[in-house]
């Protein structure tokens, strides 16, 4: 058995040649495409169960003792990385939808080879949704995506996105008025540096983690005034869920001052590109608060 073939029976890969000698090593459908010398294609299908064995399998797979078997090893491992590459890169544009988009905006160049890089590597599918949500948006309308944004997304663990998805299903938002004031309303809880928001999953150390990684603000005690007209209906959201309040003859006129957590901007973008959910401790808690304090009462 030679080399090329050891290589897609150990891994699973499905492979076809096609060029001026065409060389039809395993034929399936439906592949993916990559340029791999003059005239020929290489068409990679499958790698599946990457254990550490198989990782390893692949570091130092049956090479003939020769002087070209490390140039022969390199070569079928650039192939397996190229496969995988293409392989993430069209699941995500897949996931886009771009056919379905009327009036598309053509993409910056720059930005499209950054958002293409990351793209390449990225297998985790919630990562993918987000980066095809992305580029749909941005295809929707250009500079929707900072290339800060794509950094900040392409180095999020599974412990920082989970976090993050917390954060944001307690998040206030006022539909219609894009992300002016977006923003996570603390004072219900208590202070946040204090692990205020510890039984929300938000202690101290957990927000640290969101700043680390670019999604909030440093700010822990920021604040913001709210002016709260009298008999007024109030639409607004809070994670998914919506609130409508109507505002009674106590409630404070003036402009109270309200402890808040913020976005970064780049948070604000990866915010409209998650599932946004709820959270009924926080929900059930924010509204007893806000009677409390500024005697509205839900509509």
């Amino acid at each position: 058995m030679n080399l090329i073939n050891k290589i897609f029976e150990k891994f699973n890969l499905s492979f076809t040649w096609k060029g001026n000698q065409k060389k039809v090593i395993k034929n399936t459908i439906d592949g993916l495409q990559l340029n791999q010398e003059k005239q020929s294609i290489a068409t990679i299908y499958q790698i599946q169960n990457l254990t550490v064995n198989r990782i390893e399998e692949l570091a130092c797979i049956d090479i003939p003792q020769d002087p070209n078997s490390l140039l022969k090893s390199a070569g079928q491992r650039f192939l397996v990385e190229q496969g995988i590459k293409q392989e993430n890169f069209k699941n995500s544009v897949d996931k886009a939808n771009l056919n379905e988009i009327s009036n598309p905006q053509e993409v910056e160049k720059d930005w499209f080879l950054k958002w293409m890089e990351i793209s390449q590597t990225v297998s985790r599918e919630d990562v993918q949704n987000m980066l095809a949500k992305i580029l749909s948006g941005e295809v929707k309308k250009s500079d929707s995506f900072s290339l800060r944004t794509l950094d900040i997304l392409k180095n999020l663990s599974k412990q920082e996105l989970a976090l993050f998805q917390i954060f944001c299903d307690i998040s206030y938002s006022l539909p219609g008025y894009g992300d002016a004031l977006t923003c996570v309303i603390s004072e219900p809880f208590g202070s946040p540096g204090q692990n205020g928001m510890i039984s929300l999953g938000l202690s101290y150390p957990a927000l640290t983690i969101l700043q680390d990684a670019g999604l909030i603000q440093t700010d822990l005690n920021a604040w913001r005034k709210f002016q709260i007209p009298e008999m007024l209906k109030i639409p607004f959201m809070i994670g998914s869920t919506s609130y409508i309040l109507r505002s009674t003859p106590e409630t404070v006129s003036t402009q109270p001052q309200v402890t808040i957590v913020n976005f970064t901007s780049a948070g604000l973008e990866l915010r409209s590109v998650l599932t946004i959910g709820s959270n009924s401790e926080y929900n059930s808690k924010f509204i007893e608060w806000i009677n409390s304090k500024f005697k509205m009462i839900p509509q």
